[in-house]
């Protein structure tokens, strides 16, 4: 569950940054050091705890109307 849950935090990250001009962000710069800050993570050692706080951050960043519904699960954990 650990790994899957990881997995979907990743996930998340790989479509930010796939998509990062197309979102209206609250603090483009903010998002942008965030979400490299999370790559970096992602190729050294992506855990939970290092990858939530990024995830969330980024996800408040967004306009709700831009918000992906599928990740309002993994944000509840």
């Amino acid at each position: 569950m650990q790994l899957t849950f990881i997995y979907q935090l990743i996930g998340f990250l790989q479509g930010v940054d796939r998509d990062f001009n197309s979102i209206n962000w609250r603090d483009s710069n903010r998002a942008r050091q965030l979400l490299n800050n999370g790559k970096r993570i992602i190729a050294e050692n992506p855990t939970k705890d290092n990858l939530y706080p990024i995830f969330k951050e980024l996800f408040d960043l967004m306009p709700p109307e831009q918000r992906p519904t599928d990740d309002m699960e993994v944000l509840e954990r």
